[in-house]
């Protein structure tokens, strides 16, 4: 688990996320999927998920990862610039070293879910015990 607390807590992890989905919906690369998109409703859900995933004792309101993203026609490049801009977020607003480390290994995990693999539990607590089937 993490200690949410150590960054700000809820309040804190809303403006990481903020910041990050501003800097998506602005990215050259990736920006156009988002056109269109309620940016409030994207950070609310993402704050709610990252809450939840690091032992927060939150819930989570949104479908799954997969079920989220099936529609859309995301390729490996596209996510991996996507976790470039959070890992580029958390390392701009400070974000404790700990936390930024559970939070990319959580965005890393997601990938075949939101790529179109077999759903991944992702709304586990961090250090869960999550097995494989």
């Amino acid at each position: 688990m993490v200690d949410l607390d150590a960054m700000g807590g809820e309040p804190a992890l809303r403006r990481v996320i903020a910041t990050f989905y501003d800097r998506v919906f602005a990215d050259v690369m990736i920006g156009f999927m988002f056109r269109g998109r309620d940016k409030p409703r994207l950070v609310e859900l993402e704050t709610q998920l990252t809450a939840r995933v690091m032992g927060g004792q939150g819930v989570y309101e949104g479908r799954s990862m997969r079920a989220a993203h099936a529609h859309l026609r995301i390729n490996r490049g596209q996510y991996l610039r996507r976790n470039q801009l959070l890992r580029e977020t958390l390392r701009d607003l400070d974000v404790p070293e700990d936390v930024q480390r559970a939070w990319l290994s959580h965005a890393v995990a997601l990938e075949r879910a939101i790529l179109g693999g077999r759903e991944d539990p992702e709304c586990k607590p961090i250090g869960s015990d999550v097995s494989d089937p």
